[in-house]
C-alpha cells in the first residue's frame, strides 16, 4: 500500500512538471511571435501566408462587399478575378467589386470570371474560407511592397525615400509585365527581353530550350509533373545557371527550368520565358504600377531567412 501512495505521488509530481513545461512553452511561443510581429511589421503591413513553406504562393485576408469574408490570391502573372460561383448574383453593378484588405479599400471594376476550381485548394480547406484568384490589376495604380521574408505586403503612398533599392522599368503587354533580364549559363548568356513577372509561379525563371540555345541539357535533372493551372502537364529540365540579372544587380547559382515543349500555355494565355517567386524572395519587392517601376533591394542573409531551396540538389551535374 505504502509504495502505491509513493507511486501515485511520484505520478503526480510528474503531471505537474509536465504542464508546467507545456505552458512555459506555450506561452514562451507566444512572446516570440508576439516579438516577431512587432518588430518585422511595419504599419500597414498585411500579413501573408503560404500554403506550403516551399510554396511562396501569395495569400491574404480581404472583406468582400462589406460581408464576407475571403482569401484572396495575388497573382501578378494573371489580370482578371476568378471567384466562386456563389458570388455570382451578390456583386454590385456600380462598383463591381469592393474589398477591404486590412486598412484600404479597394474598387475591382475589370474583368471577372466565375469558377470554383480555387476553392479546391489546400487553404480554402484550412482556412474554411471562400477563395478570390486576383491579378495584379487588383492593385492598379497602387505602389505596393512584398516582403517575403517578413510575410507582408503593404500599399505605400508614394515611391519616395527607397535607398538601397534597384528601379527597374517594366512593361505592360496584352495587359501583362514584362521586363528584361539576361541569363548566363554553361558560358553563354542570353538576353531575355520579355520576361513574365509572375508571383504565382513558385520557380526562379522557366523558358523554352529554343530560347536557350546551345543548352547542354545533360547537365540537368528531369522534373516530371510540373504543370500549368489547367493541369495540363509537362516535362522540365533543372539546371543550374550562373546568374540572373536585372538592371544592376543579380543573384548567383540559381537554379532554373528549360522546357523542352515550346511555349507553355496556362489556359488561354501563351508565354515563353516566366519569372517566378523563388527568384523574387531574395528581395524586398516594391511594384510601382501607377509608373510602371519594379523595385528591388537584396535581402542579406538569405539562408538564414529561407534556408535552402527545394531543388538545391538539382545542382549537381550528372556524372
Amino acid at each position: 500500500m505504502r509504495y502505491k501512495i509513493i507511486g501515485f505521488y511520484l505520478l503526480t509530481i510528474f503531471v505537474t512538471i509536465s504542464s508546467c513545461i507545456g505552458q512555459k512553452k506555450e506561452v514562451n511561443e507566444l512572446s516570440i511571435k508576439k516579438r516577431y510581429n512587432s518588430t518585422f511589421l511595419p504599419y500597414g503591413a498585411i500579413p501573408i501566408y503560404y500554403n506550403l513553406d516551399s510554396i511562396k504562393l501569395i495569400y491574404f485576408d480581404a472583406i468582400l462587399n462589406d460581408t464576407d469574408n475571403v482569401v484572396i490570391i495575388w497573382d501578378t502573372g494573371a489580370n482578371r478575378v476568378t471567384m466562386p460561383n456563389l458570388f455570382i448574383n451578390s456583386l454590385n453593378e456600380e462598383d463591381r467589386l469592393k474589398l477591404k484588405i486590412g486598412s484600404n479599400e479597394l474598387i475591382y471594376k475589370e474583368e471577372i470570371y466565375f469558377s470554383d476550381v480555387f476553392n479546391q485548394g489546400i487553404i480554402a480547406r484550412k482556412r474554411r474560407k471562400n477563395i478570390l484568384f486576383t491579378g495584379w490589376n487588383l492593385f492598379k495604380d497602387k505602389i505596393v511592397e512584398v516582403s517575403y521574408a517578413n510575410r507582408y505586403i503593404r500599399i505605400l503612398k508614394n515611391s519616395n525615400n527607397l535607398e538601397g533599392y534597384e528601379c527597374i522599368p517594366f512593361s505592360i503587354k496584352n495587359n501583362k509585365l514584362f521586363t528584361n533580364i539576361y541569363v548566363s549559363m554553361q558560358s553563354k548568356t542570353f538576353h531575355i527581353k520579355d520576361a513574365l513577372i509572375d508571383t504565382g509561379f513558385n520557380e526562379s525563371f522557366i523558358s523554352d530550350s529554343r530560347e536557350l540555345s546551345g543548352i547542354d541539357m545533360k547537365k540537368s535533372r528531369q522534373v516530371p509533373g510540373l504543370a500549368s493551372p489547367n493541369k495540363n502537364p509537362f516535362d522540365g529540365n533543372f539546371l543550374l545557371a550562373d546568374r540572373i540579372s536585372i538592371g544592376n544587380i543579380h543573384v548567383d547559382s540559381i537554379m532554373i527550368c528549360v522546357t523542352e515543349m515550346g511555349a507553355l500555355k496556362f489556359g488561354n494565355w501563351t508565354f515563353t520565358n516566366i519569372l517566378g517567386n523563388t527568384f523574387f524572395e531574395k528581395f524586398s519587392v516594391i511594384f510601382d504600377f501607377r509608373n510602371q517601376k519594379l523595385y528591388l533591394k537584396p535581402l542579406n542573409d538569405w539562408f538564414e531567412l529561407y534556408g535552402i531551396h527545394l531543388f538545391y540538389w538539382f545542382s549537381k551535374e550528372r556524372k
